[in-house]
């Protein structure tokens, strides 16, 4: 999953629109500390992550190999902050009830001990870009057609992602009526054997259950009307935070089709911007050549 250039994005989230949808003070100091990421910003800075491509691939990737080494982690909340998100799925808002302004600092200090806006577990920081990882695997299996594996991961759930997937799924076959019935290939569409409409089930089940996931993610976008360059005004939305505008930027990714492939070389899966691109980078590049000259 390497990084995209700014102008691959133009047709999922504009770059000059991008800055306007969501933006944080930029990080400056990141450290860990008991097991917390602690962040201090400068607050007349700002970051802007929708304007990088590879704001969502980049935080998924990350737990590609297991849990990322807080070094990796230190990198990523470097570039774009901490991927909070504001209840009901995780913390409340700040408000005057959690802080207090000290006059003389211009600081706002905690009155909650232990409540910190600015710091977020390690082990929190790692379950969320794993599911992050999986959800983005999900929707390759849903590109590749793998019924199979979508229908092990919907009948044996494992993770936070597996038993979120597989309540929906479960949900939207029964729902939409999206059987395959007995093992027969007797009143089937003509031409259609039974393993093809059963994936075919699988694959369209599986697609409104990943649609209702991200759905529940992106809730924290808001409607707003944007203008973009020479082009006028145009629809466009408000992220509430970090975490919103991460899986943002994955639901234009899923709603746009954008072909994707795994790297020969990492196994990795990237965005395809070219029919005959083999790796995700250059560096896998040079060590998928310097495999296949060793003798």
């Amino acid at each position: 999953m390497p990084r995209i250039k700014k102008k691959e994005l133009a047709d999922l989230v504009d770059a000059t629109e991008a800055r306007h949808v969501f933006h944080v003070a930029q990080p400056e100091q990141v450290w860990i500390s008991n097991g917390r990421i602690c962040v201090e910003s400068n607050k007349f800075k700002a970051t802007r992550p929708l304007e990088s491509s590879d704001f969502f691939m980049s935080f998924a990737k990350l737990a590609a190999t297991g849990g990322p080494s807080e070094a990796r982690i230190r990198r990523w909340v470097s570039r774009f902050g901490l991927p909070l998100q504001e209840r009901p799925t995780r913390r409340g808002p700040v408000t005057s009830d959690l802080v207090e302004e000290n006059e003389q600092t211009a600081t706002f200090v905690m009155k909650v001990p232990g409540y910190d806006p600015s710091s977020m577990e390690v082990q929190e920081f790692r379950e969320e870009a794993q599911y992050a990882h999986e959800l983005l695997d999900v929707y390759l299996k849903i590109r590749n057609e793998d019924g199979k594996g979508l229908r092990a991961k919907a009948k044996y759930p494992k993770s936070r992602l597996d038993h979120e997937f597989s309540e929906a799924f479960i949900k939207n076959k029964r729902t939409r009526g999206l059987f395959w019935g007995p093992k027969t290939d007797r009143g089937l569409p003509e031409g259609m054997t039974f393993s093809e409409f059963r994936d075919l089930m699988t694959i369209l089940a599986a697609q409104c259950a990943l649609g209702d996931i991200v759905t529940k993610l992106v809730s924290g976008t808001h409607l707003r009307v944007g203008v973009e360059d020479s082009r006028g005004i145009t629809s466009s939305w408000r992220c509430d935070n970090l975490s919103t505008a991460l899986y943002l930027q994955f639901y234009q990714l899923i709603t746009k089709s954008k072909p994707l492939r795994y790297c020969e070389n990492c196994g990795q899966p990237f965005e395809l911007t070219r029919s005959n691109r083999r790796f995700c980078n250059p560096t896998c590049r040079s060590g998928g050549r310097n495999q296949h000259i060793q003798p």
